[in-house]
């Protein structure tokens, strides 16, 4: 009898344990999911909220703006009537434009953190709920469930989404949680995994990285069409804005040396053409000179070869 006993209440406690995770695991069903809260995502929210869709926010990082709200104390480059409608108001208003030596004005008077609180109040404004800490763990697409590559060994794109013969309609995307490091870095693993599952009619990827896009296994390029491709005047290779003497070779002036790291041997097309080139990008960090900072110690693998472009700039 005891042990009859004994083995209800273990499966009453299971059962009720599984009720717990069940509950725990939330389900959002909008018209328009957007993934990635930078200043992109934040305004293909806002358009879809404007005409009427029900929309959900997804940022896997600590706030809104992307590189314009966090990294950047600045605009650096570019001109103020190359923007208008809904982005002026947060991007241009209350800023100095201050012309450059080289062309173009630096954007002045507006910094990072108020920039993340004009995205913020703006999504706020409309009542669009956001999503932060979590960064996407698995696409449903069709009938299929596709892992994301950060959850085990990288593997070959095309094993991970093979075509069948189902919809190849995105039908959800789950979401991981996982929250950043004190330094405000993503974590390495997420903390729970299938926190969030998020159904919609409709995924606009405005990730840096092409994440659900990528995962989904539609057709994707890189590179710059040409002029004549979309029939787009400005499209493809443009003139260079700044050319500088720098020498390229590992041994100043001797070409047989090689290249310094980084360095291209690959010449720019004509104007309007062409190209399979991806523009280079890389964290940029804030460091604080007053010595409260966090101490910055040498990777194992440093390469200083590897900034000897930059020193030589």
């Amino acid at each position: 009898m005891k042990r009859h006993v004994a083995s209800i209440i273990v499966l009453n406690a299971l059962l009720v344990w599984q009720n717990c995770l069940a509950a725990e695991v939330s389900h959002h069903k909008v018209d328009v999911c957007v993934y990635g809260g930078t200043a992109s995502g934040v305004m293909a929210a806002l358009a879809a909220d404007k005409d009427g869709a029900n929309v959900i926010l997804v940022e896997p990082s600590r706030w809104l703006g992307g590189m314009t709200g966090g990294g950047i104390n600045h605009l650096d480059w570019g001109k103020g009537n190359t923007v208008g409608g809904s982005t002026y108001k947060i991007l241009m208003e209350g800023v100095k434009e201050q012309p450059r030596a080289h062309g173009g004005h630096a954007v002045q008077g507006v910094g990072n953190k108020e920039y993340r609180e004009r995205f913020k109040k703006a999504v706020e404004d409309r009542g669009i709920t956001v999503i932060y800490n979590h960064r996407i763990g698995e696409v449903h697409v069709g009938d299929r469930t596709i892992d994301s590559p950060t959850r085990k060994e990288p593997i070959a794109m095309n094993e991970s989404v093979a075509v069948t013969n189902q919809s190849n309609s995105i039908r959800s995307i789950t979401l991981d949680y996982a929250p950043v490091d004190e330094t405000g870095c993503p974590i390495p693993e997420p903390e729970k995994r299938n926190a969030i599952t998020v159904s919609a009619k409709v995924f606009i990827d405005c990730s840096y990285e092409g994440d659900v896009l990528g995962m989904s296994g539609v057709s994707y390029t890189w590179g710059r069409e040409s002029r004549e491709h979309y029939e787009e005047s400005l499209a493809g290779v443009r003139p260079s804005l700044w050319v500088h003497d720098i020498d390229p070779y590992v041994e100043p002036g001797n070409p047989e040396s090689g290249l310094v790291p980084f360095v291209q041997d690959r010449k720019v097309g004509p104007l309007g053409s062409a190209d399979t080139l991806s523009m280079g990008y890389c964290f940029r960090h804030e460091f604080d000179m007053s010595g409260k900072g966090i101490p910055i110690s040498a990777p194992t693998n440093y390469d200083p070869a590897e900034f000897e472009v930059y020193r030589r700039a």
